[in-house]
């Protein structure tokens, strides 16, 4: 069991060379056995060079992305990113029973070559994988997805989608304090979140007020 929040990664001085922010591996020669590990209320910022991955997150058996905010706004839409990526290597066994839930990424990046893979489930032996309530939103990038699968098993419900991360803003309709847009109120209220966007205390599968979709900064 291992536990990682509240935590600040960049790279956004620009520094080319970073693939990813983070990265939890079990792969050679590295024998770890990741189990139940839980990645909840980062912040993660990609600075002018990009980055292949944000957060590459790699483990046995329950790997749970929950909450957190990928910023790519500084860097140049030239290179394929990915914000957070569920990666199996050939030498471990397959990820079983993934999660990601109310995770946020954006970036006003204006680039006319790269490629934001908001989500990317990298591998097809990858199963029982589960995406809900994730919000992403890249109007300028050149091509844009919510979820990138190369052929896994998954469960989707609530996400931005993929028309939504290209030309939707989620908060864009506003009234005097009153924020509006298809984000707020329309998640789904089965997922283990324990506050959303409006600071709203939720206990799980409670289905009164709906939970909000994305993250929230605290």
């Amino acid at each position: 069991y291992a536990v990682f929040g509240g935590n600040t990664c960049s790279n956004e001085s620009g520094a080319a060379g970073v693939n990813q922010l983070v990265q939890f591996s079990v792969g050679n020669p590295r024998d770890e056995r990741l189990r139940y590990v839980l990645w909840e209320s980062n912040r993660l910022t990609a600075g002018t060079a990009g980055v292949s991955s944000g957060a590459l997150l790699q483990g046995e058996y329950g790997m749970v992305s929950r909450n957190n905010i990928y910023n790519f706004n500084a860097a140049t839409g030239s290179s394929n990113d990915v914000a957070c990526e569920m990666y199996q290597s050939s030498d471990t066994v397959a990820m079983d029973y993934a999660q990601s839930f109310n995770n946020s990424m954006y970036t006003g990046a204006t680039g006319s070559s790269g490629e934001l893979r908001c989500i990317r489930v990298q591998s097809a032996n990858i199963t029982n994988f589960t995406a809900k309530n994730n919000l992403g939103y890249a109007p300028a990038y050149a091509s844009r997805v919510m979820i990138s699968n190369n052929g896994a098993s998954i469960t989707e419900g609530s996400n931005s989608s993929d028309g939504q991360v290209a030309a939707t803003d989620p908060y864009s309709s506003k009234t005097t304090f009153v924020p509006q847009g298809y984000a707020l109120n329309s998640g789904d209220a089965t997922v283990p979140v324990f506050d959303d966007n409006s600071q709203t205390q939720f206990i799980f599968g409670n289905t009164a007020p709906t939970p909000d979709k994305g993250a929230v900064q605290t």
